[in-house]
């Protein structure tokens, strides 16, 4: 008989609020009372199980996907991301489409962005002040969103630039900006509205915004960031996909000109809407995580002289930050160890989720249809099994230890792990290097953990300082 595990008492909404306020915290919390494997409920969702423990996480990760399907996602992310995006594709479609996607991502390509990463990392630390504290949390903000805009929209024309990266990181900024109550009544409204409302609400509160002469109300609503984000990125994604069809496509490299190229195994190509669909996926997903991952790397490093130091030797031996080639340095092990034990101890993304398409056994229950599965990343990577003393900073564990891919998953598992990860990794890596050619030091006290939209990010700007 279907079963499900035990968990709080609370009204959904006082749990929603919780998870909301502290997640960290919460989750720790009802683990200490329940165990490794327990249930939560939020409003207007099934019930939500969260596990941690390997053989767990390896029986969701391997699952059939007639067992299992991706999600459910927030309400918020199908009208802004679209209907074609990786994140909405299931069982052949969504192998279909990785593996038309995977080019873009790996191998000599994904190498050949590094010295437009590492220009664009110079140009923004010029601009950052000396000897005085400032935030590097929105310096490398700054930064991911310029690789996204070049490296992978092709964007090259310095005026469009600018626009673009003003508007939408002055966007980011405005809804950074919401605080307390405000910011939890918000997280909680994005989480809870129905998709077929939501959708209605994105496209008439977004009519205003294309001189259709439709009353603006999307600054009357907490997703109004989304709302002008998904109207300004569809324009621009128009007017890029437009110079492709003009005979730009051979000579650009960009990741977007890439997917253009593609073709599929029944010999057609992405439709401008279906690449339009993927480019604001990319957006969503690899701006704001790779961003915060590199915050939370600084928040870690820069507070352990012995780790610094010998980052800094690893660095000066294959040539120096600034010297050292893409090629050398992705074999570069401590500065591997360094980050991949950030994404263990701050992962950027608390959890992936997977929705039970028919009942099924984990652990001594037999989990329901139509429950959600969470596979915990933060529990996970602090389970004292598999990580002696989980709490602390500690990169050398992984150089002393192997982890499996159902105990560190910083980037999800199985056939939904994300695409992006090489690059990820990649980008983050050129990006440390190309700012530890600077004498970098904390200014600040640690920071703790804040709920950002999707991501579990530092509830502080990471105060630095630059010393001449």
């Amino acid at each position: 008989m279907a079963s499900l595990p035990p968990g709080p008492r609370e009204s959904p909404t006082r749990q929603i609020a919780r998870w909301t306020r502290q997640p960290t915290v919460f989750l720790e919390s009802v683990q200490r009372e329940f165990g490794d494997v327990f249930t939560l409920r939020f409003p207007g969702y099934p019930p939500l199980v969260v596990i941690s423990r390997p053989d767990d996480v390896k029986a969701v990760f391997t699952a059939s996907s007639t067992v299992v399907e991706q999600g459910p996602f927030p309400p918020f992310m199908r009208p802004l991301l679209g209907d074609q995006s990786l994140f909405f594709l299931e069982g052949v479609p969504h192998q279909r489409e990785r593996k038309l996607l995977m080019p873009a991502f790996h191998g000599e390509r994904m190498l050949s962005h590094a010295e437009t990463i590492r220009r664009i990392t110079r140009a923004a630390v010029e601009q950052c002040p000396r000897n005085q504290p400032f935030p590097l949390a929105s310096i490398v903000r700054d930064i991911s969103l310029d690789v996204i805009l070049q490296v992978v929209f092709g964007i090259g024309d310095a005026g469009r630039l600018r626009v673009l990266h003003l508007l939408l990181a002055g966007q980011s900024e405005q809804a950074r900006r919401t605080r307390s109550v405000s910011s939890l009544l918000t997280s909680i409204a994005m989480l809870l509205i129905p998709g077929p409302t939501l959708d209605w609400l994105y496209r008439w509160s977004g009519r205003g915004l294309d001189g259709s002469g439709r009353l603006d109300v999307s600054g009357l609503f907490p997703w109004r960031m989304a709302v002008r984000l998904q109207a300004s990125m569809d324009r621009l994604l128009a007017e890029e996909i437009q110079r492709l069809g003009d005979g730009g496509l051979e000579n650009r490299d960009d990741m977007l000109a890439t997917m253009a190229k593609a073709i599929d195994e029944d010999g057609t190509r992405m439709s401008p809407a279906h690449l339009r669909d993927e480019m604001v996926t990319f957006l969503v997903a690899g701006h704001e995580t790779s961003a915060t991952g590199l915050a939370w790397y600084f928040d870690l490093v820069l507070r352990r002289p012995d780790v610094l130091a010998r980052l800094r030797t690893e660095l000066n031996e294959a040539g120096g930050p600034a010297g050292v080639t893409p090629q050398r340095l992705q074999q570069l092990p401590w500065l591997d160890a360094t980050l991949r034990e950030t994404l263990r101890l701050r992962p950027v993304v608390p959890q992936p989720a997977r929705r039970l398409l028919q009942a099924m056994p984990l652990s001594q229950w037999i989990l329901p249809a139509g429950t959600v599965v969470l596979p915990s990343i933060y529990l996970a990577h602090r389970r004292p099994e598999t990580y002696s003393a989980p709490e602390a900073f500690e990169p050398r564990r992984f150089l002393e230890q192997h982890f499996g891919p159902n105990e560190f998953f910083a980037f999800g598992g199985g056939t939904r792990r994300c695409i992006g990860m090489s690059f990820a990794m990649f980008e983050m890596k050129m990006i440390i290097a190309t700012l530890l050619e600077l004498d970098l030091s904390h200014a600040g006290p640690p920071a703790g953990v804040t709920l950002r939209a999707i991501t579990m990010a530092p509830d502080t700007g990471v105060p630095v300082v630059i010393r001449d």
